[in-house]
């Protein structure tokens, strides 16, 4: 399938466990996966309760190989997979934080509005996330059994959009 994908083509549930994943039998990337980045094809996260494996994460990161969108699938199933906790277990992967942000706001951003650039400057309007760092130990699991330990659990505290505020956590300081 993935020789059918084109250049911004997404393909979605890159982590899954079940079936054929981006993994071989050994664990390790596919060439084939490799190779579609290479021409352009974007993989996504699309983290759910059932879609993503912990352990194909895992694999994936250490080999380098990032997700190039981090986004959740909000269900029934995955209330508590929020994108700071998704953002959170990616960092205990071993997933650098500037790729996490990248993954979380560049990337996406593009795909929707090419011709913004990204940035704060004077008179834009602004669409910011502060993001709070917990010190703690904070373990990940998913529906195969699989589980991962973290130290950090990222936390909104703030959001504002176009500007606007439109969330602030009630221990976090009002300016206003």
């Amino acid at each position: 399938m993935l020789e059918q994908l084109r250049p911004g083509d997404i393909y979605c549930h890159a982590y899954h466990e079940l079936g054929e994943s981006i993994l071989n039998s050994e664990g390790v990337v596919r060439k084939e996966v490799w190779d579609a980045r290479k021409r352009g094809v974007l993989f996504e996260l699309a983290h759910g309760k059932t879609q993503c494996s912990l352990e194909v994460e895992r694999l994936a990161v250490r080999q380098g190989f990032f997700p190039d969108i981090i986004s959740t699938d909000y269900s029934a199933f995955s209330r508590k997979e929020t994108l700071t906790y998704v953002m959170s277990e990616l960092l205990a992967q071993g997933m650098p934080l500037k790729e996490i942000l990248r993954a979380v706001t560049e990337n996406p951003g593009r795909l929707i509005w090419p011709e913004l650039l990204p940035g704060l400057s004077v008179g834009k309007k602004a669409d910011i996330a502060v993001i709070r760092t917990e010190k703690q130990t904070i373990r990940f699991t998913d529906q195969h059994g699989n589980s991962v330990y973290g130290k950090v659990l990222l936390r909104p505290v703030l959001t504002m959009c176009g500007g606007m505020i439109v969330h602030r956590a009630a221990d976090f300081y009002d300016f206003t």
